[in-house]
């Protein structure tokens, strides 16, 4: 930061002094025909340039660098002795020109306090947007995300005629795991699960948490084909933690768009059904999971 102020007052030092020698130098071819009345208020200019580039301190530095440059190239060191009135001037101007520089840099500190408000309140507003929008405990999206976005790759799956699928999952055992492990183990599950979706699918693909053991995923691109593939991947991700976690599997279903439907209703409803088809089936014979 002091650095930053360092530069930025160098080089508003830097901008004043070339503006007191454009000023110096208009000034002086000046002079034959105006004089030396009023020989300081053109080096108002200068501050005022000086002090927006590099505030208050560039601003007073360059006030001085006009004081002695106009005293001894303008008004001249003789003249500036033996006349009260140009006393008074340089009075004023050095005023002037002090005031100048502490308001400019006000402004600006104003100014850069607000825009960090701004920033801190941007940056508040996007969390409290992602809060709304993610699950606390596993950081995937939620409901309301999925909803949201359910609707929107729905609609481009539409236009671009491509397929897309919906699956529903639900942990098997989960119930079972609390109680005989307690909830805190039955939290690992949830997020050991969670952990397995995210690793299943395609950087393209959304994982979402939807419920306290259920999870949704979007997967645009996805037909029957190529989820069956996921599948398989997915499997052996939840035969890993069914090993830490005995008892415990998911069931999943899914939905395919266009032949299983295009709308939102109608695909949420197909894939929950299969869903439980899956889960019933798996609690029959044996404790499988996917």
């Amino acid at each position: 930061m002091t650095g930053n102020w360092d530069r930025r007052t160098a080089a508003g030092i830097l901008v004043g002094a070339l503006s007191v020698a454009v000023v110096t130098y208009v000034r002086a071819a000046l002079t034959p025909v105006t004089g030396s009345d009023m020989a300081l208020i053109f080096y108002i200019l200068a501050v005022l340039l000086a002090a927006g580039v590099g505030g208050g301190r560039a601003g007073i530095a360059t006030t001085l660098l006009s004081l002695l440059t106009g005293i001894a190239f303008i008004i001249g060191p003789r003249l500036l002795v033996g006349s009260a009135t140009e006393w008074i001037r340089v009075t004023v101007f050095t005023i002037e020109c002090l005031a100048i520089s502490l308001v400019v840099e006000q402004l600006q500190q104003r100014t850069r306090i607000l825009r960090e408000t701004a920033q801190e309140l941007d940056s508040e507003r996007q969390l409290v947007e992602r809060m709304a929008l993610e699950d606390v405990m596993t950081g995937l999206a939620n409901r309301r995300a999925f909803e949201r976005d359910m609707e929107r790759l729905l609609a481009r799956s539409g236009r671009a005629n491509t397929a897309m699928t919906l699956a529903i999952a639900d942990i098997d055992g989960l119930k079972c795991a609390n109680d005989t492990l307690g909830h805190k183990q039955g939290d690992a599950l949830i997020l050991a699960v969670a952990a397995a979706l995210r690793e299943s699918c395609r950087a393209s693909d959304e994982v979402y948490r939807i419920g306290g053991d259920e999870f949704a995923l979007l997967l645009p691109g996805t037909d029957r084909k190529a989820f069956d593939v996921l599948l398989q991947r997915l499997a052996g991700r939840i035969h890993e933690v069914s090993a830490s976690f005995p008892g415990t599997g998911l069931s999943v279903g899914a939905a395919h768009v266009p032949e299983d439907g295009n709308t939102t209703s109608e695909l949420v409803r197909l894939a929950d059904s299969r869903m439980y088809e899956a889960k019933a089936a798996a609690s029959r014979p044996t404790n499988g999971s996917t």
